[in-house]
Order: structure tokens, then C-alpha cells, then sequence
């Protein structure tokens, strides 16, 4: 997923993108699968792989979370594979907010 994923406001070598990737890797594959849902609106990777995802997946930059983003939540938009990223202060407050959110169970679902 890393290795064929976008950006829009931050760089892929960016120490908080990197933070952001080691939580991913962190968390149990439910989990990843429960932010891939929330992300693409998919709980599995493409048949074929990142690499043939169309839109590619991008994490973009939430600029209206540069004052404070601790109150921020990461929003998507699944029809585009987008993560709209609010820059978080510390690893804590993206571990505990991507968490939450990954979690909350919210989605679109029809079952």
C-alpha cells in the first residue's frame, strides 16, 4: 500500500507521514483492514494489488486542521481513496485519533 500511495501537502519522506506508516504497521491486520475500509470503502486490497487501485490512494494534507488539529478527525473520501490527514502534534495524537476512528465502525455498510 505504502509504495503505491499519493500525496497532496506532505511528502512521502516526511517524518509524519513515516510516523503515520508506522502505526499502520503497528495495528492488527483487522485494524488495517477496518482503515483500508474506511479509506476505500473496501475491507481487501485490489485483486491485483495497490498497484492497480484506480484512483491510486492519497493521503492529503487537512489544512483547516493547521491551527489546533487536536480536536481533528481524518476524513476520506472513499469515491477517491483519500485520506485528508490533519497534522497531529505527536504520535500520540495520531495513534490515539486514527484509532478512534478506524474503530468507530463508521462506514457505508449495508449489512
Amino acid at each position: 500500500m505504502r509504495a503505491h500511495t499519493i500525496y497532496n501537502g506532505y511528502g512521502a519522506n516526511d517524518w509524519y507521514i513515516n510516523d503515520f506508516w508506522a502505526y499502520l504497521e503497528s495495528i492488527p491486520n483487522k485494524q488495517r483492514e477496518k482503515f483500508l475500509l474506511f479509506v476505500t470503502g473496501a475491507d481487501r486490497p485490489p485483486l491485483l494489488g495497490f498497484k492497480m487501485m484506480n484512483p491510486q490512494m492519497m493521503i492529503a494534507r487537512d489544512n483547516a486542521a493547521d491551527g489546533d488539529p487536536k480536536n481533528r478527525f481524518p476524513t476520506a473520501a472513499t469515491c477517491m481513496n483519500m485520506l485528508r490527514l490533519p497534522k497531529y502534534h505527536s504520535k500520540e495524537d495520531l495513534k490515539r485519533t486514527m484509532d478512534y476512528v478506524i474503530n468507530s465502525n463508521q462506514g457505508f455498510q449495508l449489512g
